[in-house]
């Protein structure tokens, strides 16, 4: 899922249409691998990946999703 993550995230700047649908199918996961990980990765590692969540979530109109995504962040940060 993360390296999924990471194509989403580049495909916005390729073809936001694609990156946009992909993202749709893709947010329940998404944001289940952000809860998932927290206790798995280190807090660098999933402020990135939370990171780049909220960018490819940013301009979907999910003002939930981004909330949570943004929490994640956050919250881990808070971890450093």
């Amino acid at each position: 899922m993360a390296k999924l993550t990471r194509y989403l995230y580049e495909q916005q700047f390729k073809d936001a249409r694609l990156a946009a649908q992909l993202t749709l199918l893709e947010l329940p996961n998404l944001l289940a691998m952000l809860d998932w990980l927290q206790d798995r990765w280190s807090p660098e590692r999933v402020v990135g990946l939370a990171t780049d969540v909220e960018q490819i979530v940013a301009n979907l109109g999910r003002p939930q999703a981004l909330a949570r995504s943004t929490r994640s962040v956050k919250s881990r940060a808070e971890a450093r």
